[in-house]
């Protein structure tokens, strides 16, 4: 009679000190002295317990996989400081999650730099860090004019991997007011980011982030074992490079932000070269690229391109895919590049369905070799700048190009072009710019009646004359680019499907009559975590 007892207390005995009895907080609050304030009213800490290693792990008060950890009110850190520095990782299936209360801020004259930052995830894994609302972290006093010029970041991301950062706004790294402020915020060989990532890193998700005031909104560190990293629907403005990488990489995915505003970064002695997008391999290869869905609009002053992909003579990124993408310039200016530039080691790139707008040197070349196909082209100087080696240059829309005779250029007959016949004509009888001996036999120059937001009219030549490139098999340019305009990455009147059957619209937009946007799911159900 009493084995079945001992049975059932030697069981309960090895359940109470099994692992799986360990639990880490649900939740933990910080507050700058441990005072209650906002949300924060349960049991308080402050930044210093939130940094004290003693304080992470599976016990129920530390912080571990699963708890979520909430700031609130404003932070105040010395110059040079780090407020948060994680000291464990969640795991896939819980990660840590970090969230900023309504009006949280973490401010600072200026923030760490070289290895720090306002936060440092420290190489950990499985995490989020959420500015929920309105949470913010900035500078106040760094910049031109001000009391400081140091190099400053706003969140280390320094390796780990299924890293979330989202929703925060990053403000004034550096303010960058003045045309003879040639340094800026540069110090020790180290400038200012907002975002810094890399260090060997994989499933990295930067989104729906507001970025502004600095030298690299988004500067990207690559390892060539890096893999799933996505910057998406990100705003960013008023930095010299909007999303900035270096290095090598496995995947990295570039999806629908909108970059705009680097003016700011001027200097009568040309410091600084703005670009929207900037990758320099240098002699690494960036594998698996994507420049998709941006919206990047209107860099203006010393720019470079929109666009710009510098490898050296021993890097490349090869087979980048550059589509759907909108780049605009409204004034006067704009790059003294192209809007898409792949620099003379990119083999190939591949640039389908953009629309280029506006004053600029150029629209878009690839160089050594590519295709650039199903692209407006409206109102810059230089259409095409088209090298000696084969390309596919094709089923094209050019419109109100400025350049005159150098409105096409051959460099390898070096016989420019005024018009897209005249281009067609000296491409025919030379067989190394476009594979098949002849470019853009199938484009067309009518004007193609862009809307305010740069979408198709009805009426548009460039409706159904483009090339269905289904057969290809990228599932994200089956689907036209976002709608940017009003709200940020809202779907609108964009996304819509682009027709598995049947030639395609040119541009990024697809004309509202070529499909409807997607049905919303449906049969979904809510479950509170």
């Amino acid at each position: 009679m009493n084995r079945p007892r001992k049975l059932i207390l030697v069981f309960a005995t090895l359940f109470a000190f099994s692992p799986l009895m360990f639990c880490s907080a649900a939740n933990v609050y910080i507050t700058p002295n441990g005072s209650g304030a906002g949300v924060c009213t349960s049991n308080p800490q402050t930044p210093a317990w939130f940094n004290n290693s003693a304080n992470w792990g599976p016990g129920a008060t530390q912080i571990g996989p699963g708890t979520n950890v909430t700031l609130c009110g404003t932070f105040t850190g010395s110059p040079g400081s780090t407020l948060l520095t994680f000291q464990g990782s969640g795991t896939s299936s819980s990660p840590i999650t970090l969230t900023f209360d309504a009006n949280t801020n973490l401010t600072a004259p200026y923030w760490g730099s070289s290895s720090s930052g306002a936060i440092n995830t420290n190489g950990n894994s499985s995490l989020v860090i959420d500015g929920g609302s309105n949470g913010i972290i900035q500078n106040t006093q760094d910049g031109t004019g001000l009391n400081y010029q140091q190099a400053s970041i706003a969140i280390y991301l320094i390796g780990g991997s299924r890293v979330t950062v989202q929703n925060l706004t990053i403000a004034n790294m550096c303010q960058h007011t003045s045309s003879t402020d040639t340094v800026a915020c540069n110090s020790g060989g180290n400038n200012d980011r907002g975002i810094l990532v890399g260090g060997n890193v994989s499933n990295i998700t930067l989104q729906y982030n507001t970025i502004h005031d600095s030298q690299n909104c988004i500067e990207y560190s690559g390892n060539n074992s890096d893999t799933g990293v996505l910057f998406s629907r990100n705003t960013i403005s008023r930095c010299n490079w909007g999303i900035g990488g270096y290095g090598g990489t496995n995947g990295l995915t570039i999806d629908g932000n909108d970059i705009s505003s680097a003016t700011n970064w001027d200097t009568a002695a040309d410091s600084f070269h703005h670009n929207g997008i900037m990758l320099f391999p240098q002699s690494a290869n960036m594998n698996n690229v994507v420049i998709s869905n941006n919206y990047i609009h209107d860099i203006n002053g010393t720019e470079t391109a929109h666009i710009f992909l510098d490898p050296n003579s021993t890097g490349n990124l090869p087979g980048v895919l550059i589509y759907n993408n909108v780049t605009v310039t409204t004034v006067l200016g704009g790059p003294t590049n192209c809007f898409i530039e792949p620099g003379a080691h990119v083999a190939p790139a591949l640039v389908y369905n953009n629309t280029l707008s506006g004053h600029s040197a150029c629209g878009t070349g690839v160089d050594p070799t590519g295709v650039i196909e199903n692209n407006i082209f409206v109102g810059m100087y230089n259409a095409l700048g088209i090298p000696s080696n084969g390309i596919t240059s094709d089923y094209n829309d050019f419109y109100g190009l400025t350049g005159g005779t150098l409105s096409f250029t051959n460099a390898s007959n070096g016989v420019d072009a005024p018009t897209l016949a005249a281009w067609v004509s000296s491409t025919a009888s030379d067989s190394e710019p476009c594979q098949g001996g002849m470019c853009d036999q199938h484009s067309i120059s009518g004007n193609p009646n862009l809307t305010a937001s740069f979408m198709l009219s009805s009426g548009s030549p460039a409706i159904a004359a483009g090339k269905n490139l289904t057969s290809l098999g990228i599932a994200g340019l089956n689907v036209g680019a976002p709608q940017f305009f009003g709200v940020n990455y809202a779907c609108g009147t964009g996304c819509v499907p682009r027709s598995s059957t049947g030639s395609w619209d040119i541009g990024a937009y697809p004309a509202s009559s070529g499909g409807n946007p997607p049905a919303p799911p449906s049969g979904l159900a809510a479950v509170v975590q």
